[in-house]
């Protein structure tokens, strides 16, 4: 029959055990949600990268658009059609600010949503720092239970 200190002892070290548990499933989840948020941020730089390719283009667009215009307002021979492709051409210019307006602000938001996932990510990277350290002590502690428990067997 164990004495009344060999249970506390048996008790202490299935509570440690517990925690030790606790603190590696934590750890899984923390890893696992560190995991999802690099992802995310992946995710989040490809699609900024493509929205700036995009920009861009638009910029590109306009460039031209605006190239054309000038070269339908100069030809007198052709009036009534440089007046029409001006309108048209002033529709789509219109229409690729809006888009340049757009993307810029989509742009704005995901830098805000990838500064967000890297603050979350630092604060894992702390949980994470925390825990290794959290770790450390119970091992110790279990080292230090452990001689005792070898001390009071001999």
């Amino acid at each position: 029959m164990a004495t009344p200190e060999q249970l506390k002892e048996l008790k202490e070290y299935a509570e440690m055990k517990e925690s030790w548990t606790q603190m590696k499933k934590s750890k899984a989840q923390q890893e696992k949600r560190l995991a999802t948020a690099n992802e995310e941020i992946e995710s989040k730089e490809k699609y900024v990268r493509k929205l700036v390719k995009n920009e861009k283009e638009a910029v590109g667009k306009l460039k031209e658009a605006t190239k054309r215009l000038e070269i339908l307002e100069n030809a007198e021979s052709k009036a009534n059609e440089a007046i029409e492709a001006h309108r048209t051409l002033l529709e789509e210019t219109k229409l690729q600010k809006t888009n340049v307006d757009n993307l810029t602000e989509i742009s704005s938001k995901r830098l805000e949503e990838i500064n967000e996932s890297k603050k979350l990510n630092e604060e894992l990277n702390s949980n994470k720092i925390k825990l290794k350290e959290e770790i450390e002590q119970i091992k110790q502690e279990n080292l230090n239970l452990m001689k005792v428990k070898d001390e009071y067997q001999k």
